[in-house]
């Protein structure tokens, strides 16, 4: 004699499996999702610190592209002490400095202008000053955006 199956063990059992066939397609639809998600917030950071160093490089560059010009017209004496219409432009800059920049540079561009304004009023003393805050101003720049100053330099961040 032969035995059959009664037919609700049969659905049961297809009817499980394709329940779990189900879940497992479920699973991985979650997963596929869960590492989109994960891999595009990663894309996002990427590009946010690629913009960050593109605002600070622009920032810092136009700053110190217009204190250079102000500084040789002051040197030429096209510059007249008292009056400080000359800033704006570089107030302007140091203002992309202050959302984009360190502190240290924004401390150090603020004393670059400080010592720009007292040249232009006469005072001969500040040349060699205005040298030394452009230099840290510049070492604080290549700091912030990884510039290798030296071949130390370049070899500690690569480290």
């Amino acid at each position: 004699m032969a035995t059959t199956t009664p037919i609700w063990v049969v659905l049961t059992a297809s009817s499980l499996g394709g329940i779990i066939g189900g879940l497992l397609a479920l699973l991985g639809v979650v997963i596929t999702q869960r590492h989109a998600k994960h891999h595009a917030r990663a894309a996002w950071a990427r590009e946010d610190a690629a913009r960050s160093y593109e605002h600070r490089q622009a920032a810092y560059v136009d700053f110190t592209k217009e204190f250079h010009h102000w500084h040789r017209k002051s040197v030429r004496e096209d510059v007249t002490p008292g009056e400080y219409e000359y800033l704006d432009p570089l107030l302007d800059r140091l203002a992309r400095i202050q959302i984009f920049g360190t502190n240290e540079a924004e401390r150090l561009a603020n004393q670059a202008i400080n010592t720009l304004v007292n040249f232009v009023d006469g005072d001969d003393d500040h040349i060699p000053e205005v040298e030394d805050v452009l230099e840290d101003l510049w070492s604080e720049i290549r700091r912030d955006l990884l510039i290798p100053h030296s071949a130390q330099d370049s070899a500690a961040l690569h480290r």
